[in-house]
């Protein structure tokens, strides 16, 4: 009686053989995609969402220079998220749980929202 493949053994016997048939997997070893692709989003909502995040992000830095932050902690965990930094990224560098953070930009997304939405009804 044969000896029983282990499962290494029996995934490379497999995927020898689906090679061999032309099927190419679209995930690596470890389950993660190998190339991330869908040409309909690329197409036509990439350059959409780009434009919105930059608007976004210039909008964000105007508030930075408009807004009267309660603290200067406040203050720089804005200016770090108007530079596009991850919340992780800011957390480390203010010494806040990343929750936090989300909390303050959060609260302040919707001051910025208040206050430019203000500023175009007034024009």
């Amino acid at each position: 009686m044969p000896k029983p493949l282990n499962f290494k053994q029996l995934q490379k016997k497999w995927n020898d053989k689906l090679k061999a048939s032309g099927f190419e997997d679209a995930e690596d070893n470890n389950g993660n995609l190998k190339v991330w692709h869908n040409h309909l989003y690329t197409r036509e909502a990439a350059p959409v969402k780009l434009k919105a995040k930059e608007e976004y992000y210039r909008v964000a830095g105007f508030f930075l220079h408009d807004y009267e932050f309660e603290t200067s902690k406040e203050r720089k965990i804005w200016e770090l998220h108007s530079e596009g930094k991850a919340f992780r990224t800011i957390g480390k560098k203010v010494r806040e749980p990343k929750s936090e953070v989300h909390r303050v930009v959060t609260r302040l997304k919707q001051e910025m929202l208040k206050m430019y939405a203000r500023q175009s009804d007034d024009q």
